[in-house]
Order: structure tokens, then sequence, then C-alpha cells
């Protein structure tokens, strides 16, 4: 079990990486993630976990990833509250928040941003882009503000598991959709 407060993980190939422990747990409070990512074939991300039980990320910035996602988790939970995540004028992320296997997601009251160079305009947050192989009883995506400044369509959610998303509450500014894929939208 590991827990991150009042850090800040500024040019790394990957701000954190933490390989397959399903009984551990990761918790991140008020830390900053700048310009990571950015080795060659899109191998680095802001913060890459494996399959564990719990990421928790709460009031921490996480800006201008230049290469993969800002957060990428494979955790059977994972938990984005209160963050700021965004692209900014120079940053290349792919997604904001990716959970390519599934597991419960839970993304509230965060500022989101994807920017002009971003390297990949399908989504802000992507589920099951790489087949669901652990149970997701839950998705829910609320209160948050959602900015594209691409210009460029894009989706909010893009969720390919077969659990239902719900959004609600969010707010969202540029050529964005809310959702593409099973879930509903309030």
């Amino acid at each position: 079990n590991l827990t991150i407060e009042g850090v800040k993980f500024i040019n790394n190939q990957d701000g954190i990486l933490a390989a397959d422990n399903r009984k551990s747990t990761i918790t991140i409070k008020g830390s900053e993630f700048l310009r990571n990512g950015g080795c060659e074939n899109a191998c680095a991300h802001g913060i890459y976990v494996g399959h564990i039980a719990l990421l928790h990320i709460e009031r921490s910035v996480f800006a201008e990833t230049k290469r993969a996602h800002h957060i990428k988790s494979r955790a059977a939970r994972t938990e984005v509250i209160g963050c700021d995540i965004h692209d900014g004028k120079t940053g290349t992320a792919s997604y904001l928040i990716e959970a390519p296997n599934g597991g419960a997601l839970i993304v509230r009251d965060n500022k989101l941003e994807k920017g002009p160079m971003a390297e990949n305009h399908a989504a802000a947050i992507m589920i099951g882009s790489e087949g669901v192989d652990q149970p997701t009883p839950e998705i829910l995506v609320e209160n948050n503000s959602f900015v594209n400044d691409g210009n460029y369509n894009t989706f909010l959610v893009v969720n390919r598991s077969a659990t239902e998303a719900t959004l609600k509450g969010n707010k969202i500014t540029g050529p964005a959709k809310p959702l593409l894929g099973d879930g509903t939208v309030n």
C-alpha cells in the first residue's frame, strides 16, 4: 500500500508506475504530475497502475502530459475526485483518464481539459479499450467541468464495458458530446 501526499512529479517518463498486486491500494492527495510521459512509442503516462485493489486520487493536478495518458488505471476501483487534469497548450496526452480493463470508476468534481495538441481525439475518459477483464460494478462521472480546446470533436466518456455509465451534472464546453456507449446522461 502506498500513500502520496503533497509530492511533485515533474518531467519523468512515468510520474508513478505500479505493477500488479490485487490487494494493494494507492492513495494520492494534493500532489502534482507535471510534464510527465515522453518516451518513444507512447510508453509513458502521468501515472500508470496495474491490477491493484484501489487507486484513489484527490485534489491533485495532472498537466501537460507529453504522451500517452494523464491517468491509466487497471485497478479494480479507480476514484478521481476534485482534481485538475489538463493538456494545456503544449500537452500531447491521449486520454485524460483511461480504465482499459474496466473496474469501478468514479470521476467527480474535476476540471478536465483536452488541448489542441492532444494525440487522441476520441475521448477524455476511456473505459474498456483493451477488453474488460474484471468486474465493473459502477461507472459514475458527475459534477465535472470538461473543456475541449482542440479543433476536433470528442466525447467526455467512451464506455466499451457492459456496465451502464451514469453521467450527471457535468458541464461541457467546446466541440464535445457527453457519452458514446451504454449509459445515461442527466
